[in-house]
């Protein structure tokens, strides 16, 4: 345990140095965000594509195999 709380320790005081900050998260826009409620499958999926091409995710990962 000792060694992981060094480690730790180490790897927090590198983060500030770089940083200048303690924090790792980053605020978020309420605007941006969309529940999606009571959706069919078909919604969802459309949903995923607008927001990861809206991010510039949409060719980080090959689409998935389904089963249809």
């Amino acid at each position: 345990m000792s060694q992981t709380t060094d480690r730790h320790s180490r790897f927090a005081s590198l983060f500030v140095d770089l940083t200048g900050t303690e924090t790792i998260t980053q605020s978020q826009r309420d605007a941006d965000s969309r529940r999606v409620e009571a959706a069919d499958e078909r919604d969802v999926a459309d949903y995923v594509a607008d927001a990861t091409q809206q991010s510039g995710l949409d060719d980080a990962i090959d689409d998935p195999e389904t089963d249809n």
